[in-house]
């Protein structure tokens, strides 16, 4: 909500408000918080199984879309909610039929 408004606010001004929702990444802290709760199980193989395009993301596929908000090639979007996380939120919001 907080972006959509502020997309409103500021679109007179040209300035284009999105978010980027990154879910699981292979990055330190993950391993770390991985290897912590899980002790001896893989953090890589496991977590993609929970995925549905069968990988951990990586940093650089944050960014890229980091990059591609924040140029000239976006310039119509904003209020935007992007999601970078292998569908993970695709699996796990469908409600499951009583």
């Amino acid at each position: 909500g907080l972006t959509r408004a502020m997309a409103l606010d500021h679109g007179p001004e040209n300035i284009r408000v999105n978010v980027v929702c990154p879910g699981p990444v292979d990055t330190p802290m993950l391993r770390n918080a991985w290897t912590r709760m899980h002790p001896g199980r893989s953090m890589p193989e496991l977590l993609a199984e929970l995925v549905p395009v069968g990988y951990v993301g990586r940093a650089e596929e944050v960014a890229e879309m980091i990059t591609f908000l924040a140029g000239s090639r976006s310039g119509f979007v904003t209020g935007g909610e992007f999601k970078i996380e292998g569908g993970v939120s695709a699996r796990y919001s469908i409600a499951p039929r009583p």
